[in-house]
């Protein structure tokens, strides 16, 4: 993975999610920051152009004209038969960068795609932020790495303090309205993307990030369809049209969104501000595919994620989280037992968190992950134990658990190039798996983050491929096997470890989902080959926005060999300044959508129990989950023995 992109926390692009956000005050002078005042112009507007005729833009606080570099005007392609900004795969345009007020604004404009959105990356805009680093702005369909970005629409107003994305489809040849807007307080920066009008994220920045500098200013233009503001520049172009192009200097509420979307808006998505459930209607005249047994019980997986081993508790709290989970309707559980600084749970086979041994010194007659699977069975709750397979994340500066392991000046992820860390982990969940009683296994960051230039990938590219690591390092397809190759080699040695060990044991894995278009991932992740293998028997598409992103996934269902394994999890929380449980009906709708289209296999999911609500267990005992069901599964056998066609060497036999 770059460097630059490890800067920023992309919400969807992990499992985790800090609940801690808070609320921001939204001045539009603050003293306390010295935030300068907003430029003097009419109706807060900095900058607007229609593109229908000219490229010099109606209204500009530099008066400088568009500059163009392979893009045309192009008439009668704009909205309502207007002319429009054409921008071809290798074209953007620029604008100055006096039209921006760093601390506070909206911009809003319509795209009609012409490249393929579902694979491809759009880059709608881009500028370079003054300061050291490299800081930029990006607005963007899709992100540079293939492993796991397109098929979603990324705001990062300044990639050292703040990101965001959303899930969304774009239709090529069809006309899409966005707003972005963001605002600088004491506690950060809060940002918004809109869609057709409609709110698909608010996101507050970590509140122990910096806040924009207060000299805060754009170094050079602004870029339209390029990403040349960024240091990974040149790489991405919008390939497609731009209409209405505004940029304000103030924050604008949802209802003036909603005002400009309406404006300019084709009769045929206009709807789309008023029924923000419109993109479920595919499904809207299906009915779920429901299975039962022979006395006629529902049988239908239902998965609810928790993140924070709240099992390190007494028996009384236990009993009454399992009975909120069974009152909602889920009958599988999918909890934290490793967030990759040891183990949450009691071992004597590697090492535990700090937390756990505390408890345990507490309580050293009380295994509480044990009476917490006892119980859920009881209840008819299967439980699957969540291991953060290559994390390194100690808490409050302690050293990581395995620091033999760690990669240097990286506190996030494990060397996973590293076959001495594979083998650990492996047998950390085999061992775990051996000693409780748990249902499944759940790999989550089943990624590599880095380790690639340590002198161990080298030894390890050697001893596989028998040829120098530097000699093919700057071969991107080359190190996207590689890293394939190490990821691969854990989750194929724990599920056959755990076949060995009982039957019946569900392997899954948490990610995005990966199209054979894109070739092996960089990072190492690639669910769609793991199904076909029959190395996993789910993969949880982490999808946790109002409008789940069906195009992608439908395209990675069809062209897999196990369909039925690709299950989306469904977020049941909001960023409203603060994380909060989302509205009961739209976390109803979207489990009761996902019932209706994908629901032949491995049922559904939804992140995370502890933004479950009173009103959403009501919301789902009232619909979707009315009858209460049994886990059930559809399993893939494993396939041969051999990881894939090598593009470096020889077909490789899977090291032992």
């Amino acid at each position: 993975m770059r460097q630059i992109v490890k800067r920023f926390l992309c919400i969807t692009a992990v499992m985790t999610l800090q609940v801690t956000a808070q609320a921001a005050d939204s001045p539009a002078e603050n003293p306390i920051l010295n935030i300068p005042p907003k430029p003097a112009v009419k109706d807060d507007i900095m900058f607007y152009a229609s593109f229908s005729t000219q490229t010099k833009p109606e209204i500009s606080v530099d008066g400088r004209d568009i500059i163009l570099h392979g893009s045309e005007i192009k008439s009668n392609e704009g909205l309502n038969g207007r002319g429009a900004l054409f921008l071809s795969q290798e074209g953007y345009a620029e604008i100055g960068s006096m039209n921006v007020f760093p601390f506070e604004g909206t911009i809003s404009f319509w795209f009609k795609p012409v490249g393929d959105p579902v694979g491809g990356s759009h880059t709608y805009m881009s500028w370079a932020w003054q300061n050291g680093g490299w800081p930029y702005m990006v607005f963007s369909q899709g992100w540079w790495e293939g492993s796991g970005g397109a098929g979603y629409t990324y705001f990062v107003f300044e990639n050292y303090i703040n990101g965001g994305s959303k899930a969304t489809d774009v239709s090529i040849g069809k006309w899409a309205h966005f707003t972005i807007a963001w605002k600088t307080a004491e506690n950060g920066v809060e940002i918004k993307i809109y869609q057709n009008g409609l709110l698909h994220l608010r996101h507050m920045s970590d509140p122990d990030k910096k806040n924009l500098q207060q000299d805060a200013s754009i170094k050079g233009n602004i870029y339209l369809g390029a990403d040349l503001g960024s240091s990974l520049a040149n790489q991405r172009r919008a390939h497609g049209y731009i209409n209405n192009l505004y940029i304000y200097s103030k924050y604008l509420s949802d209802e003036e969104v909603k005002k400009q979307f309406l404006k300019d808006a084709p009769e045929d998505i206009k709807a789309d501000a008023d029924n923000p459930f419109a993109w479920m209607n595919d499904a809207i005249n299906n009915k779920p595919k429901e299975k039962r047994d022979a006395k006629g019980n529902l049988l239908e997986s239902r998965a609810i994620m928790d993140e924070g081993s709240f099992y390190l508790n007494s028996k009384g709290k236990i009993d009454k989280i399992i009975d909120r989970i069974y009152l909602a309707g889920y009958n599988v559980i999918v909890t934290c037992v490793n967030h990759g600084r040891g183990a949450e749970y009691f071992t004597e086979f590697g090492k535990m968190s700090d937390r756990a041994v505390n408890f345990h010194k507490e309580f050293p007659n009380y295994n509480p992950y044990e009476y917490f699977i006892q119980k859920a069975h009881e209840k008819g709750i299967e439980v699957h134990s969540w291991f953060c397979v290559f994390m390194n994340q100690p808490l409050n500066k302690e050293p990581a658990a395995y620091p033999e392991f760690a990669i240097k000046g990286d506190d996030h992820f494990y060397n996973g190039y590293d076959p001495g860390f594979r083998g650990l982990i492996v047998n950390i969940m085999a061992d775990h798996a051996k000693n409780y009683k748990i249902d499944g296994v759940n790999l989550d960051f089943i990624r590599l983050g880095g380790g690639l230039d340590t002198e161990i990938a080298a030894k390890e590219y050697f001893r596989i491929y028998k040829r120098n690591l530097n000699d093919d390092r700057n071969d991107a397809e080359k190190m996207a096997e590689f890293a394939s190759y190490c990821v691969s080699d854990v989750v194929k040695e724990i599920r056959g470890k755990l076949n060995k060990l009982r039957d019946g044991i569900i392997v899954s894995i948490s990610g995005t989902v990966q199209l054979k278009k894109d070739g092996f991932a960089e990072n190492g992740r690639n669910p769609n080959t793991w199904l076909d293998q029959g190395w996993i028997d789910v993969a949880y598409i982490m999808d946790y926005f109002k409008q789940l992103g069906t195009t992608r996934f439908d395209v990675g269902r069809k062209e897999s060999l196990f369909p039925e394994g690709y299950v989306f999890i469904v977020g049941n929380y909001e960023h409203a300044g603060k994380v909060v449980p989302r509205e009961a009906e739209l976390v109803a709708k979207l489990i009761d959508y996902c019932r209706r289209k994908y629901n032949d296999g491995n049922g559904v999911a939804t992140y995370i129990y502890s933004m479950l609500s009173d009103e959403q267990i009501k919301a789902l005992r009232a619909g979707p989950f009315k009858e209460l069901s049994k886990p059930s599964w559809k399993t893939n056998p494993p396939k041969a023995d051999h990881l894939f066609d090598s593009k470096i060497g020889e077909k490789k036999e899977h090291a032992k």
